[in-house]
């Protein structure tokens, strides 16, 4: 660690800062500043640490950071809970001074049981300098505040992230957020933003949020701590996160696509289960489905259309367990037809879509929230 110092129990970085602070465990009741705390640092990367404090000021986090950074902050792994006698703090809590941050992000997190927002990005001085950062993969949950709030729409980018049961907004004034599930949060999900492509609003079926177990339940097999072990239901965040990020870490059966949450990517990441669900010999990609995520309200009807099919095709359609819903049949004279999957009955959820015809297979998955 290059000048930085520990002054009352806080970790705080200085100008010309590189610093890796890993694999501690803070608890207890402190002062006024951040547990770690950073001011004009660069290089820092804050990671696999369990922090559980009581601060008894405001404008402060268990991890602040206070920009500018010359160069990238990575905040990965840590398990965070912040007790505090302030409104305008954060579990981490970020604000911009006097130039700009390059690729900060903020990934793997688990932000939960807190007395104000999980993350908090705070343009505390009025300057509009900030470049993107990154926060993705994260779980927020049972939070007093809301999940991320952005003070002034500062450029964050927010995707595969699980925000639920806050007591504030769930997403506050973000533009850019895609791939999370945003959920039951009480002063709503989303304020100054909308949802994003890919975004559900469904209960995410963890293990056990009250204590701390962010992992997902699935009935094709969850990490307990010391085994796989499998449940009745599988969670809507399973294979419903951005279909571009990299799965490779996930265990098979893994469905081909990254989990939403702190184990998406990862070697506890719960099990798909799609085992009566054939494989796809050759993939035809002209078909197209819409609207997909279908939103109630947003559509006319509670439709979903598969259009430019070939002259003959079958469509199954299955929920995440691998059951069947739906088989579609389609014949016509020449290919661009269409069929319709009437919704109406249809529960909230994640289902799978199979099409198989003679000139090619396809398969993906539909968002249905209601």
């Amino acid at each position: 660690i290059d000048f930085a110092s520990i002054h009352y129990n806080t970790v705080s970085g200085y100008e010309g800062t590189k610093c890796l602070i890993k694999g501690n465990c803070v608890t207890g009741t402190y002062g006024t500043t951040g547990i770690v705390y950073f001011y004009s640092g660069s290089g820092v990367t804050i990671e696999d640490n369990v922090i559980d404090v009581n601060l008894s000021n405001d404008y402060t986090g268990a991890l602040k950071i206070s920009l500018p950074l010359g160069e990238a902050i990575d905040i990965i792994n840590n398990s965070i809970r912040l007790k505090t006698l302030g409104t305008h703090s954060g579990d981490i809590y970020i604000h911009t001074q006097y130039n700009y941050i390059a690729n900060g992000n903020i990934m793997g997190n688990q932000l939960y049981g807190g007395d104000s927002h999980g993350i908090m990005i705070d343009d505390y001085y009025g300057r509009d300098y900030m470049s993107i950062f990154n926060i993705y993969n994260n779980v927020i949950n049972g939070n007093k505040g809301s999940g991320i709030y952005n003070t002034e729409n500062q450029p964050v980018v927010i995707w595969n992230n699980i925000i639920t049961n806050n007591e504030g907004f769930g997403i506050y004034n973000v533009s850019s957020n895609s791939y999370n599930n945003v959920w039951n949060n009480t002063l709503g999900n989303y304020e100054d933003t909308s949802a994003g492509i890919g975004s559900i609003s469904l209960d995410p079926l963890f293990a056990d949020s009250g204590n701390g177990d962010f992992h997902l339940k699935s009935t094709g097999g969850r990490w307990n701590g010391s085994t796989w072990v499998t449940d009745n239901v599988t969670s809507p965040c399973i294979d419903a996160g951005d279909s571009a990020d990299d799965y490779s870490k996930e265990p098979e059966p893994n469905g081909g696509r990254i989990n939403m949450g702190v184990y998406g990517n990862t070697v506890e990441s719960s099990k798909s289960n799609f085992v009566s669900i054939p494989p796809i010999p050759n993939e035809s990609k002209e078909i197209k489905i819409f609207p997909n995520p279908y939103v109630k309200g947003k559509s006319l009807n509670e439709i979903i259309i598969f259009s430019n099919l070939p002259k003959e095709a079958t469509i199954r359609i299955y929920s995440l367990s691998g059951e069947l819903i739906k088989t579609i049949k389609h014949k016509d004279v020449a290919d661009g037809g269409s069929k319709e999957w009437d919704i109406s009955g249809v529960a909230s959820g994640i289902y799978v879509y199979y099409i198989k015809s003679p000139e090619g297979n396809k398969k993906g998955k539909i968002s249905v929230i209601k």
